[in-house]
């Protein structure tokens, strides 16, 4: 999730190393909070490292520290 006051584009950069990989882009448009963005072809039962960056409409940049989370297991059975 991201929290912007401003209209932004953002982007996450995601993968199973600090390299990240893979890319997705959002466009917010009003002051919006909470944004949200599926990571699609993730595996199960691995760690991923995710960084945001958004760019206001002053060209201001603002950029996440790296961060880890980890996908559920495959379902059994």
């Amino acid at each position: 999730a991201l929290k912007t006051a401003a209209p932004a584009f953002c982007q996450v950069n995601y993968g199973s190393t600090p390299q990240y990989g893979q890319m997705r882009r959002m466009t917010m448009s009003g002051p919006m909070t909470d944004h949200r963005i599926l990571l699609p072809g993730l595996d199960s039962d691995t760690v991923y490292h995710v960084r945001l960056t958004a760019v206001d409409v002053q060209a201001r940049v603002y950029q996440s520290r790296d961060f880890t989370f980890k996908t559920r297991p495959a379902a059994s059975g």
